[in-house]
């Protein structure tokens, strides 16, 4: 059973001095990654409440209230040069140019969306079987609603690539996968994708982008 973030603050943070709360930081950050890692097996399957996904979003809320402590005693987090890239990534979401998603296979075909912004409005172009295909724009769809559900999926976390050998499973062909987010302030391009793996929170992703169903197509057409 999770706590509140509140009551872990209590019961965790509250009156600890920095290096006892670093000691909490560094146990939480371990137990998130094994999380992730453990959604992003191939062959994972809930088995358990609350799940590892609920388990993420507490532990997030956990480091936050971490942080919090720190800055209460005058003694900042210093994050590493990953969580820099994360801090960077989030800054520049509000800079958002353009997204390109691209997802499929060397049999089965490419599917590529492309998000682009238009003032407040988010419009996306899907190129599927070499078939252009403007999609309307829902009329709740805006640009800061986008940026606010992108910014709930921390790609910023997302590792640069994924693949299976870290499991110690290797396949041919299968689906790849590549997303490229564009600035319009001069950083860097962010850049993520892989190669039959996924991050722990790709279907929400897939969502996101409006192919939720995208592997279930996919399956579908393996059996006819």
């Amino acid at each position: 059973m999770m706590i509140s973030p509140q009551t872990f603050y209590e019961r965790e943070l509250r009156g600890k001095n920095a290096e006892q709360i670093n000691k909490v930081i560094v146990r939480l950050k371990r137990e998130m990654n094994r999380l992730k890692k453990t959604m992003e097996h191939p062959d994972y399957a809930i088995t358990m409440y609350p799940t590892e996904d609920t388990r993420i979003w507490c532990t997030r809320e956990y480091l936050q209230e971490a942080m919090r402590a720190l800055e209460e005693i005058n003694a900042p987090y210093i994050p590493n040069s990953r969580e820099r890239r994360i801090i960077e990534f989030n800054e520049n979401l509000n800079h958002i140019e353009s997204i390109k998603f691209t997802i499929g296979g060397f049999f089965g075909g490419f599917t590529i969306i492309n998000v682009s912004f238009a003032y407040t409005e988010v419009h996306y172009v899907v190129n599927e079987s070499n078939e252009r295909v403007q999609l309307a724009t829902e009329e709740d769809c805006n640009r800061d609603a986008f940026i606010e559900d992108l910014r709930d999926l921390h790609i910023g976390e997302w590792k640069s690539h994924y693949d299976l050998k870290r499991f110690g499973m290797y396949v041919l062909d299968g689906t790849q996968w590549e997303i490229t987010i564009q600035y319009d302030n001069g950083a860097k391009p962010f850049t993520t994708g892989g190669d039959n793996a996924y991050p722990y929170n790709f279907e929400r992703w897939l969502e996101f982008i409006g192919l939720e169903d995208y592997f279930e197509e996919e399956s579908e057409e393996e059996d006819d």
